[in-house]
Order: C-alpha cells, then structure tokens, then sequence
C-alpha cells in the first residue's frame, strides 16, 4: 500500500532532481531560499464496500514555494517549473508570508 510518506519522499525527489531546494517540514527557521516544503495528508476516505474493509482514500499534496527574492516574478517562474514538473491540473494557493 503507498502511505502518504512515499507520496512526500517521491515529490520531494521530482522536485530535487528538477534543481528546486527541498525542505523538511519540521524546519521553520534557518533554511536556504528559495524552498519548497512538501506534506502529504488524507483529505478524503470514501468506504468502497464490506463494511469498511475497502475504502478509497484521496491525499492532498500541499507544496509551499518560499522565494529568495520575494518578488511576484520569482513566485510565477516557480509556479511554471513545478506545474510542468507535475500536471496541468496542478493548484497553488498563493498567500502572503
């Protein structure tokens, strides 16, 4: 079964070889920009059949781009890199820090 840790390692490694710096979401201070932080979460069980016994699970990945520059252009470069890194369907919420 693929837990939500290998869906956060494997990203996590898309994103390395692609040249972005990853950070462990533990870190809060003290890390190089720019960085992406990655987590990996359930955000939907759906029971499939036999009581319980299957279920589909949906995990959300959340990545966190923290730019070194701070500028809005910084910001869309990354969004492009990481959506063709991934899908078209790729959704960042953007929010001040």
């Amino acid at each position: 079964m693929i837990t939500e840790k290998d869906i956060q390692t494997r990203t996590a490694e898309i994103l390395m070889n692609a040249g972005f710096n990853v950070v462990a979401s533990e870190v809060d201070e003290g890390f190089l920009k720019p960085a992406v932080f990655v987590s990996a979460y359930p955000s939907d069980v759906q029971p499939q059949c036999c009581g319980g016994a299957l279920e589909e699970l949906t995990v959300s990945v959340e990545l966190k781009y923290i730019s070194a520059l701070e500028t809005v252009e910084d910001c869309i470069g990354a969004y492009s890199r990481i959506k063709e890194l991934f899908c078209t369907r790729l959704s960042i919420l953007w929010t001040d820090i």
